[in-house]
C-alpha cells in the first residue's frame, strides 16, 4: 500500500492558484514576492519600504510610511531529463513504459497590507505559500509503482505588528496560520505482468491546520545601509483523512504527522556611492527532524518512507543600479543546497543543490505605484535516485522487497515574478 496525503483547503479563495513546485530547498519556496526575485532573494530581511517584509522579515515594516498594498505573482516552471536504468514492479517483473517528466508549470501568489500607526506601530495582514511540491508522472511512466503524483499545498495567513525601539532599530513578529494540501499517489501491479493495463491505484488524503510564529529584527543605518535577521519556527503538522485502493476497493482513515522546517535569515544592504548598493543573504534551515515520514492506517498498518533529510545552508548576493529616480537595474546569484540524503533520495522528491542566476529591474511609478519585474534560471546537479518504495514499521525493510526504481534527473527551472505595490501616505 503506497501512500498519499492530500489536505484540503476550500476557506481561501486564491486556493486555487497555489499550485506549486518546488525552487528552494526540497519543497521549501521563497518566491513569496517578486521584489527580491531581481537579487536571486538576497538581501531580503534588510530590505524596507515594502508590505512584502511580513514574511521575510516583520520589523522592515516600519519602513511603510503611510499603507500599502502589495500583490506579487511568481510563475515557475522546472523540466526534467529522466534515464531510467532499473524499474521493476511490486512483483520484481521488468515494468513497461517510458521515461516522463515530473515537472511543469505553477504560480505562487503573495497579497500583503501594511499600515502604520503613530511613529512607532505598523500593522499588517499577508497570505502567502511556503512550501509547496508537484511533481507528476505520466500515467505509464517507469517511476508509476513508486509515484505518480506528489503535491504538497500551503497557505500561510500572517496578522503581523512592527513596533520601532529606536530611530534605527525595530522588532517584529507575525503569527502563522497555515493550512496544508498534499497528495501522493502511486500505481501498484495488481497482474504480476509490469503492464500499465494490470495497475491498480493508491492514494491517501487527509488535511489540517498548523499554527506557528516568525519574528525578526532590523537596523537601518544612518547611511542607507540596512542589517536584518528574523527566524521562522517549525511547524507541526498533524493531517488526519482517508486511504484509497482501487486494488482492494476500499476507503479507511488515515493519519501522518510531519515537522516544517523551521528557519534563520541574516540579510544586508550597504550603499556604495550614490548609485549602487550591495546586497546579501545567508540563511539557515533545520530539515533534520524531518526523517521518516509515516502514514499510520486505520487497520493497524504503519508505512515508512525513510528520509533523513539534512539540515541546509543558502548564500545569496546581489547589486541594485539606480540608473534614475525612477529605474533601478537589479541582479543577483545564490547557491542553495538541498537536505535530501543522497542515500534515500526518491523519485517524490529527486532534489539536488541548485545555482541561481537573475537579473530584475523595479520601476517608481507615478507618486504611489511601484512595479518590480524579476526573473532567475536555475541549474541544477544531476540527481540520482534509488527507490524502494515504502518501508514496514515493524521490520524497516521495504514493504514489496523486490519493488526497484534507479534513475537520475537532470533539472533546470525558470522563474519569472511581477509585483505591484500601492503607497497611500
Amino acid at each position: 500500500m503506497v501512500k498519499e496525503v492530500t489536505l484540503k483547503f476550500s476557506v481561501i479563495a486564491l486556493s486555487s492558484f497555489f499550485a506549486t513546485t518546488v525552487h528552494a530547498s526540497a519543497f521549501q519556496l521563497l518566491e513569496q514576492n517578486a521584489v527580491n526575485l531581481g537579487n536571486a532573494y538576497s538581501g531580503t530581511a534588510a530590505t524596507m519600504g515594502d508590505a512584502s517584509s511580513i514574511f521575510t522579515n516583520p520589523a522592515a515594516l516600519l519602513g511603510i510610511q503611510g499603507k500599502q498594498v502589495a500583490v506579487s505573482s511568481v510563475a515557475a516552471s522546472a523540466r526534467s531529463k529522466v534515464e531510467t536504468d532499473v524499474a521493476r514492479s511490486n512483483f520484481g517483473l521488468n515494468v513497461t513504459g517510458q521515461d516522463s517528466d515530473p515537472g511543469g508549470a505553477a504560480i505562487i501568489p503573495g497579497i500583503y497590507y501594511a499600515q502604520r500607526l503613530g511613529s512607532d506601530f505598523v500593522v499588517g495582514l499577508g497570505t502567502t505559500v511556503p512550501f509547496g511540491l508537484k511533481m507528476e508522472y505520466d500515467a505509464d511512466s517507469l517511476a508509476r509503482y513508486v509515484a505518480t503524483k506528489s503535491e504538497v499545498r500551503t497557505v500561510d495567513i500572517m496578522p503581523t505588528i512592527a513596533y520601532a525601539l529606536a530611530d534605527t532599530v525595530s522588532v517584529g513578529i507575525a503569527a502563522d496560520l497555515v493550512y496544508v494540501k498534499a497528495t501522493l499517489d502511486s500505481h501498484i501491479d495488481a497482474g504480476a505482468s509490469g503492464l500499465s493495463s494490470t495497475d491498480s491505484t493508491s492514494r491517501n488524503v487527509a488535511d489540517a491546520w498548523a499554527y506557528s510564529a516568525h519574528a525578526g529584527i532590523h537596523y537601518h543605518g544612518e547611511e542607507g545601509g540596512s542589517i536584518g535577521l528574523v527566524f521562522h519556527a517549525p511547524v507541526h503538522v498533524t493531517a488526519e483523512g482517508d486511504s484509497i485502493s482501487s486494488l482492494s476497493g476500499t476507503t479507511q482513515a488515515v493519519k501522518s504527522e510531519v515537522d516544517l522546517p523551521a528557519s534563520v535569515t541574516m540579510s544586508v544592504i550597504q550603499p556604495i556611492g550614490e548609485s549602487l548598493e550591495l546586497l546579501g543573504d545567508a540563511s539557515w534551515t533545520r530539515w533534520d527532524r524531518f526523517s521518516v515520514l509515516s502514514l499510520e492506517f486505520a487497520n493497524g498498518m504503519v508505512t515508512d518512507t525513510p528520509e533523513h533529510f539534512k539540515n541546509t545552508w543558502r548564500l545569496a548576493g546581489g547589486a541594485n543600479y539606480l540608473y534614475n529616480d525612477m529605474l533601478t537595474f537589479k541582479m543577483g546569484a545564490a547557491y542553495d543546497k538541498t537536505p535530501v540524503n543522497d542515500a534515500y533520495r526518491t523519485a517524490r522528491i529527486p532534489d539536488e543543490d541548485r545555482l541561481w542566476l537573475s537579473v530584475g529591474a523595479a520601476w517608481h511609478l507615478w507618486k504611489n505605484l511601484n512595479v518590480n519585474l524579476g526573473y532567475a534560471h536555475l541549474f541544477f546537479k544531476t540527481a540520482n535516485v534509488d527507490d524502494h518504495g515504502v518501508h514496514s514499521n515493524v521490520t524497516g525493510a521495504p514493504l514489496f522487497p523486490a519493488l526497484h526504481y534507479k534513475s537520475n534527473y537532470k533539472t533546470k527551472a525558470d522563474i519569472i515574478g511581477l509585483q505591484l505595490s500601492w503607497d497611500y501616505v
